[in-house]
């Protein structure tokens, strides 16, 4: 009973690393660096002050910008390419499945960085917090790390950091602090290696 509880444990490790090799050989043909584009739905104002639509999607990594040529000239057209676009209508989980992969590869030893970027009133919070019945990236990303870990078992040793930063107005904030602290600002360092780069 115990060689075939070793073969099994055997045959587990082999199959684990192959999947591990596959997983982090399709993300890196993927990219390490990826750029999305998610477009927010209009408010009400906005609505009401810009009826036209300006934004369209000509295929999934495109968006195209129409915007009205000034006094009667024609209309300027420019068109953005992305990794992924994600319309108005788009759900967080839509947005999350693009990023889910990513957490695998945390567990196979990779750094891995998500951010928003992108003007006030942007959807960034939405994106990365979201509201309680849509989750955004960050607690599904934490969700999806801690099931896999309970997956492995405690047959490994797993040692996890996170990190959850603010960056606005060139203040530095970070956000697992809690709001008792939240006007702490973290300076920026710029660290100079032994090879003086």
């Amino acid at each position: 009973l115990q060689s075939t509880l070793e073969d099994y444990r055997v045959k587990y490790t082999r199959q684990f690393d192959l999947r591990r090799q596959y997983h982090n050989y399709i993300q890196e043909q993927k990219g390490n660096i990826r750029v999305f584009c998610r477009s927010r739905p209009k408010s009400e104002a906005e609505a009401i002050e810009y009826p036209v639509e300006v934004l369209s999607y000509p295929e999934a990594d495109r968006i195209r910008v129409t915007r009205q040529g000034g006094d009667g000239g024609a209309d300027i057209v420019q068109e953005f390419e992305f990794d992924e676009v994600f319309t108005e209508t788009s759900k967080q989980e839509d947005v999350y499945r693009e990023v889910e992969p990513l957490i695998e590869s945390v567990l196979d030893g990779f750094n891995v960085c998500i951010f928003a970027y992108g003007q006030t009133g942007s959807g960034k919070t939405y994106t990365m917090e979201g509201p309680s019945d849509a989750r955004g990236v960050n607690s599904r990303s934490l969700c999806t790390l801690f099931e896999l870990v309970q997956k492995i078992g405690p047959e490994v040793d797993i040692h996890i950091e996170v990190s959850m930063l603010e960056i606005y107005n060139d203040n530095v904030r970070d956000l697992l602090v809690g709001k008792l602290n939240k006007d702490t600002n973290l300076d920026i360092q710029h660290v100079r290696e032994a090879d003086g780069s």
